[in-house]
């Protein structure tokens, strides 16, 4: 039921009735939380295989006067709406209840995830895009919940945790539902035998405050959810117009659109009667805008990135151009020793230089003669390297084979020679 992130230790236990099992079978790990109505812990079932860790609440007695009788039929009747509950798979299962003594507990399963608290960080409002799919998830679950004639009446972030194995929200703390199986007018006004003004600042309208909850209740806290998480502010925070009493938020959500806004403020009107009825017909008006206001981005990620890495993949190499091994032709990422700017490769000794450029060239030992010069006055060098799998073909009207070391055009000492100028 209860979402701990810290991890578990088996030596770690808290000192509850000296070291007794509950109902002879849980022992206490620690505690989780505190509150008016009860205790929460974390327990290790030892009937079980692998003893496997679980959530027990402990409730008090809320009876108001009345016999023990009644406290625990009250409570039977809050245990089997929660086994009803928990056949959804975003609510946790009831594993038992029991009596020990005049306290009741519920068992529940412990659900490993992060709580929405963390994730909706005061100052860091959220895109529109995220906010309905949240809406759209808690609704869900919600509505499933009004179905069952129940009324959770404790909605709020610290309640709703993001499940680490598929990233579902998990709506928990059913410690505080309340069975609708009667009319509200069938108690005398501001009275009731099961129901009491109990619920979380800021998340709790003021008919739920007057001890009366309604499904729009449930609505109105969810409502409240989506607001924080648009503004980056915490309930108290949102201002509260002094003649209506609604909440006036827009100003500080100045990216929301108004579909949106007309769904949230319908959710959080300060009369019940104004708000939605339930969480499906909430539920309806959400999936009614419009689809580009749909498309959500990806959310944040639970567990620990990992780098990504391509087996047998090399990093890239930066190779001079002085360095590239004789008869290699010269990539495309390589600088070309023929561009203007660049000065020519030096020749090694004993080392063949690549012929680059296709015009006709004279041994280094020779002048050239006028006639070799109107022979290649016309030829231009070759900017760009040959294909790398086509080898050097001879040039026409030179045989094939070994021959004195040739020069690249651009490394003769005259240059003249090799543009083709007279």
């Amino acid at each position: 039921m209860i979402s701990f992130d810290s991890a578990i230790s088996d030596t770690e236990v808290f000192d509850f009735d000296d070291g007794v099992l509950l109902g002879g079978r849980y022992q206490i790990i620690k505690q989780l939380a505190e509150g008016t109505f009860g205790h929460t812990y974390l327990a290790r079932d030892w009937h079980l295989p692998d003893h496997p860790i679980c959530v027990i609440k402990q409730l008090k007695p809320q009876s108001n006067g009345d016999d023990m009788k009644t406290a625990q039929r009250l409570f039977d009747a809050e245990a089997r709406a929660l086994a009803t509950l928990g056949s959804h798979k975003q609510i946790p299962h009831l594993l038992a209840h029991f009596v020990d003594g005049e306290e009741f507990f519920l068992v529940q399963e412990y659900i490993k995830g992060r709580s929405l608290h963390h994730e909706i960080v005061p100052g860091t409002p959220w895109p529109e895009a995220r906010v309905i799919t949240l809406l759209d998830e808690i609704l869900q679950v919600l509505s499933f919940v009004h179905q069952q004639r129940v009324i959770h009446r404790d909605i709020k972030p610290a309640n709703l945790i993001r499940r680490y194995d598929d990233g579902k929200v998990v709506l928990i703390d059913f410690g505080a539902v309340k069975r609708a199986s009667t009319p509200f007018s069938d108690t005398p006004e501001g009275h009731s035998a099961f129901t009491i003004a109990i619920g979380t600042a800021g998340y709790i309208p003021k008919e739920q405050i007057g001890g009366r909850p309604r499904y729009s209740s449930d609505v109105y806290a969810t409502g409240i959810v989506g607001i924080q998480a648009l503004t980056g502010m915490s309930p108290q925070q949102l201002p509260e117009n002094k003649w209506s009493g609604e909440i006036d938020w827009h100003g500080l959500a100045p990216h929301v659109s108004p579909e949106l806004a007309q769904v949230l403020d319908k959710m959080v009107r300060y009369d019940f009667r104004d708000r939605f009825p339930d969480a499906a017909a909430a539920l309806t008006a959400l999936r009614q805008l419009p689809a580009h206001l749909h498309q959500a981005p990806a959310l944040p990620g639970l567990a620990e990135p990992t780098m990504m890495t391509l087996e047998g993949t090399l990093p890239p190499t930066v190779r001079h151009p002085t360095a590239t091994p004789t008869g290699t032709p010269l990539t495309p990422t390589q600088p070309d020793p023929t561009a203007p700017g660049l000065a020519a490769p030096s020749t090694l000794p004993g080392q063949t230089p690549r012929k680059r450029v296709r015009a006709e060239t004279a041994p280094q030992s020779e002048q050239p003669s006028r006639a070799w010069r109107q022979q290649n006055r016309h030829r231009q060098p070759r900017l760009q390297p040959p294909r790398p799998t086509q080898p050097p073909h001879p040039r026409k009207g030179h045989p094939p084979g070994p021959g004195p070391p040739l020069p690249v055009a651009i490394g003769l000492h005259r240059p003249s020679a090799a543009i083709g100028l007279p």
